[in-house]
């Protein structure tokens, strides 16, 4: 028995890049929020690890907006190393703090578990597109005999 769903190819490459304009927004507006809202926003607990990174929070913004720019620039430029590495730094963002979130879930009765969810369900998918868009550059430099 196949489990598997068909799905036309256009509609999913249709999905593939609307996904992609939305996570790559998401990066860019997170990023930018960070950067501007105040300090005082990052009191809870479930912050308190990710303060200790110097410049803290928008140390946080700054990375997050430049890993969602870097794959804005290769979707608007129909880079696909670009977009893949864009996603790829925005999963490594997010693991970091589906990480301090749960350490802090895990340490804090008080804290919720759903940063945790929220933030590794992120990684998933910013991986997921990643690798997307790496086997998608892979296979089409295949087929033009390329190497690059």
């Amino acid at each position: 028995m196949n489990n598997e769903i068909y799905i036309p190819p256009r509609l999913a490459q249709w999905a593939v890049i609307q996904g992609s304009r939305v996570l790559t927004l998401f990066a860019v507006l997170q990023g930018a929020a960070i950067i501007v809202t105040d300090a005082e926003r990052w009191s809870a607990p479930a912050y308190e690890n990710a303060l200790l990174v110097p410049g803290a929070p928008p140390t946080w913004g700054g990375l997050m907006l430049v890993a969602g720019t870097v794959a804005m620039y290769g979707g608007l430029a129909q880079l696909y190393r670009f977009i893949s590495t864009g996603f790829y730094l925005c999963g490594i963002w997010c693991i970091f703090f589906a990480v301090l979130f749960g350490k802090a879930f895990f340490e804090n009765e008080d804290t919720s578990a759903m940063g945790l969810l929220v933030y590794s369900f992120l990684t998933l998918m910013y991986v997921g597109l990643g690798e997307v868009y790496r086997n998608t550059r892979k296979a089409r430099d295949a087929a033009e005999g390329s190497d690059t």
